[in-house]
């Protein structure tokens, strides 16, 4: 069983959602992450974030993104080689690494 992790002041500050997404996202960037543009992404789709979080609804995964990258904590671009391929990579923003970066 896997444990989901947020820190409590992080999650005052963006709110709990958005802190247990922005750990996650940091962590699978530290596990899989492929530089592009000076910044390392992970492409990911809204149901494999489903996998992650499956107390919630894609709606509500949608919403917790938007809500991040309007607090500029992350960045959300399509990068696929195809015109037709529109998934989504993720990556922190600098403002979002500077969330881990005292560890």
């Amino acid at each position: 069983m896997e444990k989901i992790t947020f820190r409590k002041e992080l999650a005052q500050t963006i709110g709990l959602n958005e802190s247990m997404v922005l750990e996650k996202l940091y962590e699978q960037v530290e596990k899989a992450g492929a530089p592009l543009n000076g910044r390392m992404w992970i492409e990911r789709t809204y149901e494999t974030w489903q996998e992650d979080f499956p107390f919630w609804s894609i709606a509500t995964i949608k919403r917790t993104f938007s809500s991040l990258k309007k607090q500029g904590l992350i960045r959300i671009e399509q990068h696929g080689k195809h015109r037709y391929d529109r998934t989504n990579w993720y990556a922190l923003s600098e403002e979002g690494d500077h969330c881990f970066a005292q560890e």
